[in-house]
């Protein structure tokens, strides 16, 4: 049986007294009588205050981020608890309640299921109150996830396809050998230990200066100890936040219907917070103290994984940075930019696979909504490439797709960097033309140049824009959202290939383009004249214009993929058709005008396999 202590007659009398059949009076009967409220529930700031880890446990820094404070106009303090001895908060909890276990429960041993930061601090912990560790794993369980476990003393124990049939095998193992089952989140001596990092953060900064303190949600743990301690000791306008993501969203969806919610599934990017229930205890603290939820996607995560790096130089794991995630997902969405204001968020932990580290690369730019990835179909003819460029230009892109289709189409996956300069000629919709009667100065100005012939129509609209939305910015109602200055800038590049007679989409959200479809764009063609080579482009403004504008007449791009990984040189393959008499020139032109470095793969096989239909 778990506990630490015998179990308490009163929690139970308690229990019948209240009639309050949902709360968890089972976890409430193994605490002792004075870590019990008169209403027979847990008292958390005496447990919270009364948690003795720090003979294990490390004080982690409240650190202030520069470079997200200065990029965000707030002032942002992180929680380091990616510096714990196990690099996780979880270590806090499982010491806790492993250290007031009975002399009895220590000499049988403890069990835990987990495959994750839990099982570490169940074994580091074990190792420290030489209290024997059994942790079990789902047998597909990567090695170094269970060396780490292994090398810190614990007996590792595969078994099961999943959580689910590991977790079975771990209930059996605990009655048949009288084992006490340390749980990764839902128990009061667990909740309290994580509390302590509220503890920690009202001791380190001035809370009155607080605006709210973010915590990633998995089980609840973290954040039902933190705000269980915050909420009564902070000033009361400090708000609590939990943040989930999109496809793990378990405590948002229970606290919108008052009631657990288990989901079907979870998504596994975040797999330290991949949980499809919300544990008993923590949604009962969580729905009584917690101020509000934030769900943010994979893409945010990874560009708050980079934000972490920026300031720290360490690499937090993607649910590490969730609370970050969430903080500058909340910022945004409340119009708090510059605002000054002061927020926390806990680095919860840093065992990062390093496997992820470049789709982390790869998405962050998205999630930071500084990249846009664009489906575009232009004409198969001379000069589409260039001039869907031209609307791009100056902007650097960081990728282009593109495999002869047609005669008439072809199809083209772009991305590119946006500066977050919204164009003067962005203007809402809803602006409309501009009444000469109603004109500002500055519209009846520009309108009297143009017809004075002082300036061309395209600067005359370009003014008259920039008015209308200023405008419309400073009419809009009272609270709403402020314009996105890359938002507005994206819509405006759009519009202009619309208006070349291109159809473009913008794909930046789509879950299966961003994965895969990036990947596979072209296949299998039969093109004329068609000669493939690997170029490496200078990392430089106005590479790939040149490489355009150096190509003749009848000669035809018909493939293209290129893609920035962060280094001096860009790597491209591209396909050329070039007819046979011009060979003498095009053979000049590489090797004497455009100067870049290249090898031809006309004859490599995958290429002969996978692109040159026979």
């Amino acid at each position: 049986m778990v506990g630490v202590s015998a179990p308490n007659e009163s929690a139970r009398g308690f229990a019948a007294a209240a009639g309050r059949a949902s709360y968890p009076w089972h976890q409430y009967v193994k605490l002792p009588p004075h870590h019990l409220q008169p209403d027979g529930t847990p008292d958390y700031l005496r447990m919270i205050l009364s948690a003795d880890i720090y003979s294990l446990v490390k004080q982690t820094p409240l650190s202030p981020a520069v470079n997200m404070s200065t990029k965000l106009g707030c002032n942002i303090l992180m929680k380091r608890e990616d510096l714990q001895p196990v690099f996780s908060f979880k270590l806090r909890g499982a010491f806790n309640m492993m250290r007031q276990l009975s002399e009895e429960q220590k000499w049988k041993g403890v069990i835990a299921c987990s495959a994750g930061n839990h099982a570490q601090g169940v074994a580091m912990s074990g190792a420290h109150l030489s209290v024997p560790c059994t942790i079990v794993m789902p047998v597909a369980t990567p090695t170094i996830k269970t060396a780490n476990v292994a090398r810190l003393g614990a007996k590792v124990v595969l078994h099961g396809n999943d959580f689910d049939e590991a977790k079975a095998e771990c209930f059996r193992l605990a009655e048949q050998y009288g084992l006490a089952i340390i749980p990764p989140f839902d128990d009061p001596q667990v909740i309290a230990g994580q509390g302590t990092v509220g503890v920690e953060v009202c001791r380190q900064t001035d809370m009155s200066k607080v605006d709210a303190v973010f915590c990633c949600v998995g089980g609840g743990g973290l954040l039902a100890g933190v705000a269980a301690y915050v909420k009564r000791i902070a000033p009361p306008h400090v708000k609590v936040i939990g943040v989930e993501t999109y496809d793990a969203d378990a405590l948002t969806r229970s606290l919108e219907i008052g009631t657990r919610v288990t989901l079907d599934e979870v998504g596994l990017f975040a797999d330290g917070t991949a949980v499809k229930i919300i544990g008993e205890e923590t949604f009962r603290v969580c729905e009584d103290l917690v101020d509000g939820m934030v769900r943010v996607d994979n893409d945010a995560i990874c560009a708050a994984i980079r934000d972490v790096f920026e300031d720290t130089r360490s690499i937090p794991e993607p649910s590490g940075a969730l609370a970050v995630a969430g903080m500058k997902e909340y910022i945004r969405s409340h119009g708090l930019q510059g605002s000054g204001k002061t927020f926390i968020s806990v680095v919860s932990g840093a065992n990062m696979n390093f496997g992820r580290l470049r789709f982390v690369a790869e998405r962050a730019e998205l999630g930071e909504r500084r990249e846009a990835l664009l489906h575009v179909e232009i004409p198969e003819k001379a000069g589409s490439f260039l001039e869907l460029h031209s609307h791009i230009n100056p902007r650097p892109l960081t990728e282009f797709s593109y495999r002869y289709h047609s005669d008439e189409v072809a199809h083209v996956f772009l991305s590119f960097f946006l500066d977050g300069k919204a164009p003067a000629s962005s203007v809402p919709a809803s602006a409309g033309p501009v009444n000469p009667a109603a004109a500002t100065p500055q519209q009846t100005a520009a309108l009297q140049d143009l017809a004075s012939g002082k300036v061309s129509a395209a600067v005359a609209a370009t003014e008259m824009s920039s008015q209308a939305a200023e405008d419309a910015q400073a009419n809009a109602p009272a609270g709403s959202m402020p314009l996105d200055p890359r938002e507005m800038e994206l819509q405006n590049i759009m519009a202009n290939i619309r208006a070349s007679g291109m159809r473009v989409t913008d794909i930046s959200a789509n879950e299966m383009a961003k994965t895969h479809a990036r990947y596979l764009v072209g296949g299998r063609c039969k093109v004329p004249n068609e000669r493939l080579f690997r170029f490496e482009f200078p990392e430089r403004p106005g590479a790939l214009r040149k490489f355009l504008l150096g190509l003749r007449v009848g000669w035809n791009v018909s493939l293209w993929h290129y893609r920035n990984h962060g280094a001096d040189i860009g790597r491209v393959l591209a396909g050329l058709q070039v007819p046979s008499e011009d060979h003498a020139t095009f053979q000049h032109w590489l090797d004497h005008e455009l100067g870049y470095v290249y090898v031809e793969e006309t004859s490599n096989p995958v290429y002969q396999r996978f692109l040159c239909a026979e």
